[in-house]
């Protein structure tokens, strides 16, 4: 008996449990397509290549091509020589020198703090 008013009530609940899956994938698809087509959230990732890159060449290393997203969380570990300023830091230091209209990223991305929760 609990067996069938359990699938009775998952039948009859399912409906809108899909639909606020669609709901919810809709809004991450969309969240992705904000983050893809963000010129600026582009620019700042060329920009951290390219300090990088600038960092690396005066240890040595050869320029890379790309980095993985799971690298941007590195960057507020690498610190300087002052032991506080980290790479995240300078960053953000250059980009507001620089390029300030990039700090405003954030508003491309209108779905994004939705689709996280």
């Amino acid at each position: 008996a609990k067996q069938k008013l359990g699938a009775i009530l998952f039948v009859q609940s399912f409906p809108s449990c899909l639909e606020e899956l669609r709901r919810d994938a809709r809004l991450v698809q969309k969240a992705c397509d904000e983050i893809i087509n963000s010129a600026r959230f582009r620019k700042i990732l060329g920009i951290i290549l390219s300090l990088g890159n600038q960092l690396n060449a005066a240890g040595g290393r050869k320029a890379a091509e790309a980095f993985s997203a799971k690298s941007l969380l590195k960057l507020k570990q690498a610190k300087a020589f002052d032991g506080k300023t980290t790479f995240l830091h300078f960053v953000v230091r250059s980009i507001r020198r620089n390029k300030a209209s990039l700090i405003h990223f954030k508003e491309d991305m209108p779905s994004l703090c939705n689709a996280e929760k």
